[in-house]
């Protein structure tokens, strides 16, 4: 078995810059809106130079793609950990749930916002928000695609178009939390929505 590489203090600091635009670009976004934070206010919270921002970052829509790609591969690691013996529907009530817990802890409701709003103005993030490409969608239709096979899921519908139902729905919630301010709790009102749209795609036959 080879040694695992170690990761050089050149690396350390390179992950510590780009890590610090990251943040600053948050919560400038969330403090002002996408559109009115520049490159330079970004730069200079984070404590470091324009020409950095470049080394990372083609531009300020790319931190917000960034920041999605952190977020799938959470997502991605979350999906792994599941238990083989889960039922599907067990795995999927469970991804939603920690999908939500993890936005919800992780997630300012004024940054949120900001993402809703590159979504419609901005084609390259509504794709990867969007996209059926995504991570985040796979592994919902994976889960899906699993539970028509073994018959605990409907199958008038394909798994693709389940799986839409169900990201529709996870990506209302987000909204509706949006637009309260962040007054409810993210995770438990996105749970219990989501429980009643599973029962609905469960096979009512067993």
């Amino acid at each position: 078995m080879s040694a695992k590489k170690k990761i050089t203090t050149r690396q350390i600091n390179a992950l510590k810059t780009k890590n610090a635009l990251t943040e600053s670009a948050k919560s400038l976004f969330a403090e002002k809106g996408y559109d009115s934070v520049t490159i330079e206010e970004i730069t200079s919270r984070a404590g470091t130079s324009k020409g950095s921002f470049y080394t990372y970052y083609k531009s300020k829509s790319h931190i917000i793609l960034e920041i999605y790609r952190k977020a799938d591969k959470r997502y991605e690691k979350i999906y792994n950990r599941l238990p083989n013996n889960l039922s599907a529907t067990n795995k999927l009530r469970t991804f939603i749930r920690e999908v939500f817990k993890y936005s919800e802890r992780n997630t300012r409701v004024e940054f949120e916002k900001v993402v809703y709003q590159s979504q419609l103005n901005y084609e390259e993030e509504k794709e990867l928000i969007t996209g059926k490409n995504r991570p985040y969608f796979t592994i919902i239709e994976d889960i899906i695609n699993e539970g028509q096979k073994n018959g605990e899921f409907r199958t008038d519908f394909s798994s693709s178009v389940l799986a839409a139902m169900v990201a529709s729905t996870m990506r209302g919630t987000f909204y509706d939390w949006c637009l309260n301010d962040g007054i409810f709790a993210l995770a438990e009102r996105g749970t219990a929505c989501l429980s009643i749209l599973i029962d609905g795609i469960r096979n009512q036959e067993i």
